[in-house]
């Protein structure tokens, strides 16, 4: 079990030096913005020594964030947080050896991600899927849990775009969340289910012939929005052959907001032992890989039974 996690770039990435033992310095809170995300510098999450952070509501003992997906599409949202908080206590769940979350029925699906939320050991739970985010409402939910969605619908309405596409898998374009709220506020929105984008991404294919048809497919009937929205957390490895299919529209990457979310509402702090848990329910090996060649982040998951003894 990978044991804590200070963000570390790649030794043949360029490095962007932190000193843990120093005050990380502030950054005054920005608005929301659309955010490109790619595949960027390989990464490695590794311990960081003891520091001195900003005070937790919680005791610093009990604060420990969970972040929850399928399959490795969340690790960019984990990367994310750990590079905002270094120090804070963070648990990674890849559920990838369950049935895929958006084919699983609303009511088994709600309680799959209740039953893992106990199961994970954690104080808040960050869900960064949008197919599990869609049945938070219905699941009986152990701790504070925050999902991708709504943070993301914020984030679109705050742009200057009044026509949006939206791509995501069957479950989430099927449940409308993401198009109710901004159609309810004067949006038009075409959306567009994506279902091969996120196996190419858990299989490593970022670019070649079948991405390349299948993205066309997908992309081809959304040309003339102002705006795209990546409803799915796998879709920023492959945004790169995104844009180069719609250019010049922004694309909107809600993983950011969300974590803007859990940092207000929840009043995160930088403060901890920055212990990362990494566990999943599929192969290991595949996990580590797939998280490698997709978001360039190494990782050391453990595996665990998908269902608890």
């Amino acid at each position: 079990m990978a044991d804590d996690a200070a963000l570390q770039p790649h030794p043949r990435a360029a490095r962007a030096r932190l000193v843990p033992r120093e005050p990380l310095p502030g950054t005054p809170r920005r608005a929301p913005q659309r955010r490109l995300a790619r595949a960027g510098p390989r990464l490695r999450l590794r311990a960081p020594r003891a520091g001195d952070g900003g005070a937790a509501e919680l005791p610093v003992s009990e604060v420990r964030v969970g972040v929850l997906d399928w399959g490795i599409g969340g690790v960019d949202a984990l990367a994310r947080l750990r590079a905002r908080f270094p120090r804070l206590p963070l648990t990674y769940w890849s559920d990838s050896g369950f049935a895929p979350y958006g084919k699983v029925p609303a009511r088994a699906l709600a309680a799959r991600v209740a039953a893992v939320a106990r199961r994970m050991d954690v104080s808040h739970l960050v869900v960064a899927c949008n197919a599990a985010s869609t049945v938070l409402d219905e699941a009986d939910l152990p701790v504070p849990t925050l999902g991708v969605i709504s943070p993301g619908v914020a984030l679109a309405l705050a742009s200057p775009a009044r026509s949006f596409g939206v791509i995501g898998g069957e479950r989430t374009i099927a449940s409308g969340a993401w198009e109710r709220p901004l159609v309810a506020a004067g949006r038009t929105v075409r959306a567009r289910v994506a279902q091969p984008l996120s196996a190419h991404v858990e299989a490593g294919r970022l670019d070649g012939a079948a991405l390349e048809r299948d993205l066309d497919a997908i992309l081809a009937p959304l040309a003339g929005v102002e705006a795209l929205i990546l409803a799915c957390t796998h879709y920023p490895a492959i945004a790169g052959p995104i844009r180069r299919r719609l250019p010049g529209v922004p694309l909107v990457d809600p993983v950011d907001a969300l974590i803007d979310a859990a940092a207000d509402v929840w009043r995160l702090a930088d403060r901890g032992d920055g212990a990362l848990r990494v566990l999943t329910t599929g192969a290991a090996a595949e996990t580590r890989w797939a998280a490698l060649r997709a978001f360039g982040v190494t990782l050391d998951p453990t595996e665990v039974p998908p269902d608890a003894p």
